[in-house]
Order: structure tokens, then C-alpha cells, then sequence
């Protein structure tokens, strides 16, 4: 099942598509003027309506439904995260998510691709899984399946640069790895630190 089953599809190519909905409007119109010796007035016509068929048409039909195309990626997502880790289940696990959006938003409410990153806290390590995009225009979704683990004994802290917009963890040997993320991961960052307070007192016991 694609995550864009339930949408209008014409009228989500039209949404993203502006000026090529607009040109093909204007044709539209000037060739039925055509047929009734009234060219150039329909084709006026057409091109003034365009912007507003475009909107009405295509646009808001984005903007209705692209909240549920996002959640069906989510869904999609998780059950290969959860597939992934299906091999080494924990029974104190936290699952939480990040978004970097890329793209302009004339008129639209969505950006053109999303990047989700999936952050599974345990109780001995943090489960980065980065490997999701999907590009709403076209509705194409690039979903891998491999996860990259930093045990707590090898991470020194996590933080949030809000002006590079980039979610860090960095490791006790000096070097550190960083994602991108449109907002701060505050309780990731909140349970991470917990737990790895309470992994480094234990250990320290």
C-alpha cells in the first residue's frame, strides 16, 4: 500500500506543479475557444482563472491531506524500525522521532521532503535509525532498514544546536556524530540523560 492510496492524485500533481498547472489551464481554455471562434476571449479567460482553478484545485487538495500521507510514512517507518530491532527486543524501550524539512512552501503547508529519524532509548544505549525520506511531490519514500547503536559507555552527553538545527551525540572519545532536526528532541534528550546518569552510577558502583 502506498502512502499516497488515498489521495486525488491529479489534483496532488496540480498542487505542486503551479506553473505547469497554470500553462496547461490557459491551452485548455484557448483550444475549446477555438472550437467556438472565441479563442483569444476563453483563452483570457483561462489564464485569468488559472492561479485560482490551480489553487482551489490542487493546492488546498495538498494542504487537506498531506498530514496523512506523512502519518502513513511514519507507520511504514516504524514497522521497519521495529523490524530491525525485532532480534534484540528491550522491555524498558522509548521509541521517539525527529523531522528535517526541506523545500519552499508557496502556498503550500508541506515542504517538498521529509527526513525522519527514529530514536529508540534503552536502558544501555540510544538506536539512531536516519535512513527515511520521502518527497511529497512525487510521493516517493526511501526506507532502509539499518540502525547504528551508541552503548552509553561510549557516549559522554547529548545535545541540540538550534542554530545548525542538528541533534548530537557526542562520544567520550572526543568525536561526536549529528542529524539534522527542524526542533530540539527534548524528552529524547531528557530520557537519554537520565538513563545515562543512571548507567554511569551503576557502573561506577
Amino acid at each position: 500500500m502506498s502512502v499516497g492510496d488515498q489521495i486525488n492524485k491529479p489534483q496532488w500533481v496540480m498542487g505542486w506543479n503551479g506553473k505547469v498547472s497554470i500553462a496547461a489551464i490557459t491551452v485548455v481554455g484557448g483550444v475549446i475557444g477555438q472550437g467556438m471562434d472565441m479563442p483569444f476571449l476563453l483563452g483570457a479567460l483561462a489564464f485569468f482563472a488559472s492561479p485560482f482553478i490551480w489553487y482551489f484545485g490542487g493546492v488546498r487538495h495538498v494542504n487537506n491531506n498531506y498530514e496523512s500521507v506523512l502519518n502513513r510514512f511514519h507507520e511504514r517507518v516504524d514497522r521497519v524500525v521495529e523490524e530491525a530491532l525485532s532480534t534484540r527486543p528491550e522491555d524498558n524501550a522509548e521509541t521517539y522521532r525527529t523531522h528535517y524539512e526541506r523545500g519552499s512552501k508557496i502556498l503550500r503547508k508541506p515542504s517538498k521532503v521529509y527526513e525522519t529519524h527514529t530514536l529508540v532509548v534503552t536502558d544501555h544505549s540510544l538506536i539512531i535509525h536516519d535512513d527515511a525520506e520521502l518527497e511529497m511531490p512525487s510521493l516517493n519514500e526511501e526506507i532502509g532498514d539499518s540502525t547504528e547503536e551508541f552503548y552509553f559507555d561510549s557516549i559522554a552527553s547529548v545535545n541540540y544546536d538550534s542554530d545548525e538545527r542538528q541533534f548530537w551525540v557526542n562520544l567520550a572519545d572526543g568525536h561526536g556524530r549529528s542529524w539534522p532536526s527542524d526542533r530540539k528532541p527534548e524528552d529524547c534528550m531528557e530520557d537519554v540523560q537520565k538513563r545515562l546518569r543512571d548507567y554511569k552510577r551503576q557502573a561506577a558502583q
